[in-house]
């Protein structure tokens, strides 16, 4: 699994959050995207879906554990993952103590 604290910009992504929120939103042209938080146990990052009636992107709910694919971009002085594809995770790809924040 590749952790959130250790995505860098330019990366390329395809692994399993925890889908925290989800907001649909419009841009300035009023076309909808969403935004996510997705968190795993090392921290949270935002996510962007710039065209969820895509067919990439399958139904999915805020607390689905959902498999995500797309690139890591630095934006606003943070980390963002802009989103291509979305599936829900079935519960046998995924360890649900990888997703829980945790102490040093």
């Amino acid at each position: 699994m590749k952790y959130i604290e250790t995505l860098r910009e330019g990366e390329r992504v395809g692994e399993i959050y925890l889908c925290k929120s989800r907001q649909t939103a419009l841009t300035k042209a009023g076309k909808p995207y969403e935004t996510l938080i997705l968190q795993d146990k090392t921290g949270t990052l935002d996510g962007k879906v710039w065209d969820p009636h895509s067919s990439g992107i399958s139904d999915y709910e805020e607390m689905d554990f959902i498999e995500v694919y797309g690139e890591v971009i630095h934006y606003n002085n943070n980390l963002q993952l802009n989103i291509k594809q979305i599936r829900v995770a079935r519960e046998d790809e995924y360890s649900p103590a990888d997703y829980m924040p945790t102490t040093d």
